[in-house]
Parts: structure tokens; C-alpha cells; sequence
């Protein structure tokens, strides 16, 4: 098992690969136990095996541990014949390091914010190898405070997971932490019904409240929601495309949708005043569309309700009110924009539905999709029920096509040979950075014109190419018994061979 080289910033993965290797091969026994007495005449023979499996493991430790060393840091350490000893020489010259290595690992848990990007599981897990680290340099994190920093870490999409961990009375683990984040515990889970009953069912993840079926063009308020959601793009003052899963939104039923969207909404309420919505997520799986109430009393409006009936006023001055409807507040908005919404929704759904079937039955989309294929070969691919019943009608020419077959330039005057020998075509490709195992470096090809024969050499510099060029022109002409005519290359042109 081959050990990382120590080359100085490397020191804690230099050592973890070397105990990793020194444990296999059994030789850390010299590191574990201490050296045994010297040998005497009147020492026992299990005296004397006990101080030879010490002396081999010892031994080899040793040659290990120094041959995994770069020669520079090697030259700086005593030359010691114990290994533990040795090793402990090598520590101490990296004790610096240590300090330095820790505050770097601090610094990056402290600042190390979860990017959406990569799994939630991974994140957790690369915040605790960090804890694991600092923990090997004598300074241990307890898991409560490692929590913490994970919580501090997520962004603000889990902003009621970060407030449902806050009320409970008791810390979670670690396991715990993970599982309630990726969804491993599911309602039917045996573990997730112990943990239930253990601290109740309060899990206040980000939900989208009473998914039921509902008018697209209704607006609804809820209090639990930390973010306003639609799931169409009317009303929108400004909008910014995300790219695929750079945002997600977690349910309460585990379900992750991918935002598509952010943007400023605006809604015009019966009242004939407008209520912007900051940072709307567009959604279009989500079912209703929730205005959330923390994001309203953060952007200065307050909220009131009772007696079944909601009102949203700001400065003394009512912009929006709405009416308890099967458990949440549906908003009142202006006529007029209520239809323009329900028109939108209807048109927007009924455009992609179309454009989806279409898609999928154009023999142009697959022609693409398939490396260009021809029009026969989709036909029999359809025949042998590989591939759904297209619509040929928009199989027309491909442009792609037509520029794959076309050359990039014509050289005027060109000709092709009628015999062998008449035009030998020369080319050298290289010199590489890497060499070949002969350390030939570039390599030159003699085609010829007619037959399309070709001999290849392997030179190691560019100067070799005329000797090979009198090897190849010997050989050939002696094989044929004809003369090369004319030699062509790519920058020289023609050139006549006398």
C-alpha cells in the first residue's frame, strides 16, 4: 500500500496513510510497545523471540517512515535507530504546522455555508470530518456546539427547520441531525415512531399547507410559511431564472421541488392597493400560491385577524384583507387581476402541455437527439417500437447535417493521383509533454495519395524527420520499383523529389 509523500503542508494525511500502512503490515508494534531488554547468554527463548519480532518491526517502521519523507525534510530530522523515537523527531518539527492547520480549521467551519448544491448529507458530513481533525489536534468540539455550527451554516430556506431544533427541549445527535435533514426517517419508520414518541411530532419543516386542489388564481396567507411561493409567473414586476437545483424547497412530506424562479410579485387587492411580494420563489409542481406571513411583517406591514377575517395594513392604512376559508386566510384580490390570473393559468398550461406533446412526437427532436441519424433509420427505429410514433412532417433539413459534410476550405489547383508514389501527403505531430516509453516524443506519417498507405515513425526532435523521410523514401521506392513524385504537407505545400 503506497504512503503520501511528506512534503511538508501534507502532514496530517502523511501520517493517517502511514499508521494505515504500518498497521497492515503489523509493523506499528514497534510504536505500540516499548523496546525490550538487550539479549544476554542467559536470556529465554521467548526472551529472544519477543526481541526479534520488536527489532524486525522496528526495523522495517523505520525504513518505511523514512522513505516516505521528501530528501529535504529528511536531511533536517536526527538520524535516530528507534522509530517511535523518529517519529516523534518528525512531530516536532511539524508543531507549527499544527497550530497553523488548526486555525485554518476553525476559520473554514466557522465560515462554511451549505451552497444548495451538493447533497445536505455530504455538507454534514464535511463539517464533521473538520470537528474530527481539530479533535486530533487536541482541540475537541462537543457535538452540541458541532450542531450548532451545522444550523448556523444552513441558509435561510431552512429557516423553520432551524426554529423547530430551537424550541425542542433536548440537543440532538449527530445521526439524528442527518436523518431529520435528508428525510431518512419516514413515518412508517420504526426508529422515526420511537423518536416521535419520545419528543412529539413538531416537525415544523417549511410546508405547503393543506395540499389541496384549489383555483390557480387564488391567493392564500399563511403564517407557518417562511417564504412567498406561486406557481405561475403573472404578476411578476422582475424575475431571475435559476439553474437547475440551485435552489430547492423542502415540503413537510420530505418532497423536494427545484425553484425555478425569484423575483418581486406584485398582487392587487379588492382594495385597489398593491402588495409587493420580495423574493417570491416560482414553483410551478407547488399548489397554491402562499403568501408568507414572517415575510410580510418583515417588510413593515402588520397582520390581524379574527372573527374569520384577516387584514393587512401598514402606517394606519389597510392594503389587503381576506376571509378564513377550510383553515387559511384566502386573500381578496381585484377582480380584474383575479380573471387575468385564471386566463394566464389557463393559457400557460394548456402552451405547455402542447409544446411537451409536440416535442416529444417531432422526428426533428429526435434526429438531434439520436447523433443526427437519417430519416430510414428513425422510420425502422419506430417499426421495431424502440421509439414512440413521430410526426415526420418537420423533418426537413438539418443545417448541422449540412455543415458536417462540408469542408472548411478548398485548396484551388488540388488534384488527386492516378498512380502510386505520384503524391506522398507528410505530417509531424508533436512534440508531447509527456514521452512515450522509448522517450520518442513527436511522431511523423507518410501517406500515399493514392492507395492511402501509411507508415508512421516515432522521432524524439523535429530534426529527425529528414533522415526518416530518406528511410521511408528508400524503402518504399525499393518495394515498388518507382520514384516519389511530390511530397505535400499541410504548411509547405509541394514540393518535387529529385
Amino acid at each position: 500500500m503506497g504512503i503520501e509523500t511528506l512534503t511538508g503542508a501534507n502532514y496530517s494525511a502523511w501520517k493517517d496513510s502511514l499508521m494505515l500502512t504500518l498497521g497492515i503490515t503489523e509493523f506499528d508494534y514497534a510504536l505500540r510497545e516499548p523496546a525490550p531488554p538487550a539479549l544476554t547468554d542467559k536470556s529465554t527463548v521467548e526472551a529472544k523471540l519477543l526481541y526479534e519480532k520488536w527489532e524486525k518491526a522496528n526495523r522495517m517502521a523505520l525504513m518505511f517512515i523514512k522513505n516516505s519523507i521528501s530528501p529535504i525534510i529528511r536531511g533536517a530530522i536526527p538520524d535516530l535507530a528507534n522509530a517511535k523515537a523518529y517519529l516523534t523527531s518528525v512531530e516536532e518539527q511539524f508543531k507549527g504546522t499544527f497550530k497553523a492547520h488548526a486555525s485554518t480549521l476553525i476559520m473554514k467551519l466557522v465560515s462554511t455555508k451549505y451552497d444548495g448544491v451538493s447533497g445536505i448529507r455530504e455538507h454534514i458530513m464535511m463539517m464533521n470530518d473538520m470537528a474530527r481533525k481539530l479533535k486530533e489536534l487536541d482541540m475537541e468540539i462537543s457535538d452540541g456546539f458541532l450542531v450548532h455550527f451545522i444550523m448556523t451554516s444552513l441558509p435561510t430556506s431552512y429557516e423553520a427547520f432551524k426554529i423547530n431544533y430551537n424550541t425542542q427541549k433536548e440537543k440532538w445527535l449527530m445521526n439524528e441531525l442527518i436523518a431529520m435533514c435528508v428525510g431518512h426517517k419516514q413515518k412508517d419508520c420504526p426508529d422515526f415512531k420511537e423518536w416521535l414518541a419520545k419528543r412529539g411530532n413538531h416537525l415544523n419543516m417549511i410546508i405547503e399547507s393543506f395540499n389541496l386542489n384549489v383555483p390557480t388564481n387564488t391567493w392564500w396567507f399563511d403564517s407557518g410559511s417562511m417564504v412567498h411561493v406561486t406557481n405561475s409567473t403573472q404578476g411578476f414586476l422582475t424575475i431571475r431564472r435559476l439553474e437547475r437545483n440551485q435552489r430547492t424547497l423542502k415540503l413537510g412530506n420530505g418532497k423536494e421541488l427545484s425553484v425555478v424562479a425569484v423575483g418581486t410579485l406584485e398582487l392587487i387587492m379588492k382594495t385597489g392597493l398593491c402588495i409587493k411580494l420580495y423574493d417570491t420563489l416560482y414553483i410551478p409542481e407547488i399548489s397554491r400560491n402562499l403568501v408568507s406571513g414572517p415575510k410580510l411583517d418583515m417588510d413593515g406591514f402588520y397582520v390581524s385577524h379574527g372573527n374569520g377575517r384577516l387584514t393587512i395594513s401598514s402606517n394606519s392604512q389597510v392594503f389587503g384583507t381576506g376571509l378564513l376559508d377550510g383553515g387559511l386566510y384566502k386573500l381578496e384580490l381585484d377582480d380584474d387581476f383575479s380573471r387575468s390570473l385564471l386566463s394566464y393559468n389557463i393559457n400557460e398550461n394548456s402552451t405547455k402541455t402542447k409544446r411537451k406533446r409536440d416535442l416529444e412526437t417531432s422526428s426533428m427532436l429526435w434526429h438531434q437527439r439520436l447523433g443526427h441519424i437519417s430519416r430510414d433509420r428513425l422510420s425502422r427505429l419506430v417499426k421495431d417500437e424502440f421509439l414512440p410514433s413521430l410526426d415526420f412532417t418537420d423533418f426537413g433539413t438539418c443545417v448541422k447535417c449540412l455543415k458536417g459534410k462540408m469542408t472548411t476550405a478548398t485548396k484551388i489547383g488540388a488534384a488527386r493521383s492516378s498512380n502510386l508514389l505520384e503524391i506522398i501527403n507528410t505530417d509531424i505531430s508533436g512534440p508531447y509533454t509527456i514521452a512515450g516509453i522509448t522517450g520518442h516524443t513527436s511522431f511523423i506519417t507518410f501517406i500515399d495519395d493514392y492507395s492511402r498507405y501509411m507508415y508512421l515513425y516515432l522521432i524524439k526532435d523535429k530534426s529527425e524527420s529528414l533522415t526518416t523521410f530518406k528511410d521511408y523514401k528508400t524503402e518504399v521506392e525499393n518495394q515498388l520499383n518507382l520514384k516519389i513524385k511530390v511530397m505535400r504537407s499541410d504548411r509547405g505545400g509541394d514540393e518535387q523529389v529529385n
